[in-house]
């Protein structure tokens, strides 16, 4: 099955083609059905592949990019009335079948959760679909009261970082990162969400001109970027400079 269409569809490979269904989306705020319904039949290929099959970090990579970059966009801006139903069926089909994709065969069939729990235990207090899931979470703030919590969020980036740094990852492990990927895409606007602060280590950065500390903004910025270099295990994550970062005493990288 040739991946072609698929990765000039993933913004951050070196394949992507701004004239994919993704490139147009991004580019030029158009919906193109033609060019919808190729990617979706090649989602399609890659779920009954994978569905009993490993699937490869690079692919796992391209489906967290893939659905990170559709939920970024408003239809509102790219629709006309006529279109607006049919469009947002086809983004709800698509962003569900990315999450099909991601944990293959039935949930309750992923035989490693314990070790995963074991060894990831604040990963899985911030994945909605586990007994183990705590609302008092990093992510369970962000759901159950809108509220960005900074220590929180230090505390899951800790699990982040080792997840990153692992050489490969377990389906678990990636149905873990992709729940996370969908709650924090849920938040497209800073006045969805208050931020509840914790120990500051903000410096200032050349580009930045007013702001006296990270907006929320930086905050999902940092924490978008690094879910996406989990997911391809790629450390030039800890080369990138930001605004929003953790206090020493609890840095992760």
């Amino acid at each position: 099955m040739s991946l072609k269409i698929f990765y000039q569809n993933v913004s951050m490979d070196c394949k992507f083609s701004g004239d994919s269904f993704v490139g147009i989306l991004l580019g030029r705020f158009v919906w193109d059905i033609e060019r919808y319904k190729k990617l979706l039949y090649v989602l399609n290929m890659l779920q009954k592949r994978y569905s009993r099959k490993n699937l490869p970090r690079e692919v796992f990579a391209g489906l967290v990019c893939l659905y990170n970059d559709i939920s970024l966009v408003n239809l509102r801006e790219i629709c006309v009335d006529s279109d607006w139903d049919e469009i947002c069926d086809q983004h709800q089909i698509m962003e569900n079948l990315l999450a099909d994709i991601v944990q293959g065969e039935k949930f309750e069939n992923l035989v490693e959760w314990d070790s995963v729990v074991s060894e990831f235990k604040t990963l899985c207090e911030n994945v909605t679909l586990l007994r183990e899931y705590v609302e008092e979470s990093f992510v369970g703030g962000l759901l159950e009261f809108g509220e960005w919590d900074d220590e929180s969020c230090w505390i899951l980036e800790r699990d982040l970082v080792r997840l990153l740094r692992k050489k490969a990852l377990k389906r678990e492990e990636m149905v873990a990162v992709f729940s996370i990927v969908r709650v924090v895409n849920l938040f497209v606007s800073e006045k969805e969400c208050s931020v509840k602060h914790g120990a500051k280590q903000f410096e200032r950065c050349e580009w930045l001109v007013s702001a006296s500390e990270p907006s929320i903004y930086d905050r999902f910025r940092r924490l978008k970027i690094l879910l996406n270099y989990v997911a391809s295990g790629d450390e030039r994550f800890f080369k990138m400079e930001f605004y929003y970062k953790p206090p020493l005493k609890t840095s992760s990288v």
